[in-house]
């Protein structure tokens, strides 16, 4: 990025009537030039949009700065330049003043009303196993992994394990419960470990982009964790993280994917004091009696109940409204490359194999 401490550029008498910029919307784009002057800070900056080059923005103290990422304030935008950094700037409804650059360019530029920063790269690179480096790009979804050229290998959506910011329709919203209760989830989950590791993560995503011929062929890959609420009854609240690996529709932009794989823990709690409940402890009956009675009630060959017997594990166990579900991962059952759940209606189910008083109550929507 250009950066001058004088202003590189100035207003021409005329107005800019042969631009082509609709006047109402947005510019969009990474900032290539700043002015910047020592009493009041940046004043204008250039905008390489993708559709109408580049494009004038003036900024001023009535301009309204907001920043959509971390790691950058309005007070930050407006005192000093930064390199590599995206906005989406709403201009007002006027015909365009032309401005020239330094290099004796004439483009049209307009009056800031609202400048949203959506974007900023991260100083240090990321070096993976052969050298090859990516650089890492603030979002607003998270963290995007990026070469040079454009290309996003990885999107790393931040990692949530804050049961309060997921909300789903239909189920108890977390901030309806005690602060004791909240506090109590809450720590529970921050000690939990994000199952997935970054470098692992970029490293098969390399393996992937590497392998294509054409690399405009290649689709982004991500990941995304969370936690959010499945159930609740009388004297339990259910929580599950999810842990979803996302594939974007396309390379260059990090706003549509496909989920290709989710992989769900649930978690129950005590109503009252929020206190983890160990899964075994909401059944009446033992895990052999339990499998059992569930097995029974599907028509599976006697291989496929044998298979299931042998890779059950209670953290697989999982409570929603209407069904006790047992969510098997990816690869943990023979011949099932993906993940295999088994759902059972809880009417098939009796006080001798789940408590009373663990069976989620049902929901009434408007």
């Amino acid at each position: 990025m250009k950066k001058y401490t004088l202003p590189f550029l100035f207003l021409c008498a005329c107005l800019f009537t042969a631009c082509s910029t609709n006047n109402k919307t947005p510019i969009q784009g990474e900032i290539i030039e700043e002015a910047i002057e020592n009493d009041t800070g940046v004043t204008s900056f250039i905008v390489q949009t993708k559709n109408e080059g580049k494009v004038g923005v003036f900024l001023t103290a009535d301009s309204f700065i907001h920043p959509m990422i971390e790691g950058i304030t309005e007070e930050d935008f407006r005192q000093k330049a930064f390199d590599d950094i995206v906005v989406s700037v709403e201009k007002e409804r006027k015909k365009p003043q032309s401005m020239i650059t330094k290099e004796k360019e004439e483009i049209p530029t307009y009056t800031a009303t609202r400048v949203f920063i959506e974007e900023m790269r991260i100083p240090n690179n990321i070096s993976l196993k052969d050298g090859t480096e990516v650089e890492a790009w603030q979002t607003r979804n998270g963290v995007s992994y990026r070469f040079p050229d454009g290309i996003h290998l990885f999107e790393e959506w931040t990692p949530s394990k804050n049961p309060a910011y997921v909300s789903v329709f239909g189920q108890e919203e977390f901030a309806s419960l005690t602060p004791a209760v909240q506090n109590k989830i809450s720590a529970f989950y921050e000690k939990q470990a994000i199952p997935y590791k970054l470098s692992e993560e970029l490293e098969k995503a390399y393996a992937v982009y590497a392998s294509c011929k054409n690399k405009a062929d290649f689709k982004t890959q991500g990941v995304e964790y969370s936690v959010y609420p499945t159930a609740s009854s009388d004297k339990v609240l259910y929580y599950a993280t999810n842990l979803s690996t996302l594939l974007f529709h396309d390379n260059r932009n990090n706003s549509r994917a496909t989920i290709t794989s989710t992989l769900e823990r649930s978690a129950a709690f005590d109503r009252e004091t929020g206190t983890y409940i160990e899964p075994w402890n909401l059944f009446s009956s033992d895990k052999k009696t339990v499998i059992s009675t569930i097995l029974d009630s599907l028509n599976l060959s006697d291989t496929q109940q044998a298979e299931i017997k042998a890779a059950f594990d209670w953290t697989y166990i999982h409570f929603s409204d209407e069904y006790l579900s047992i969510h098997f991962p990816a690869g943990t059952l023979p011949n099932q490359k993906e993940r295999y759940c088994i759902d059972i209606p809880y009417k098939h189910l009796d006080e001798d194999i789940v408590h009373s008083w663990a069976i989620p109550k049902a929901k009434i929507l408007p």
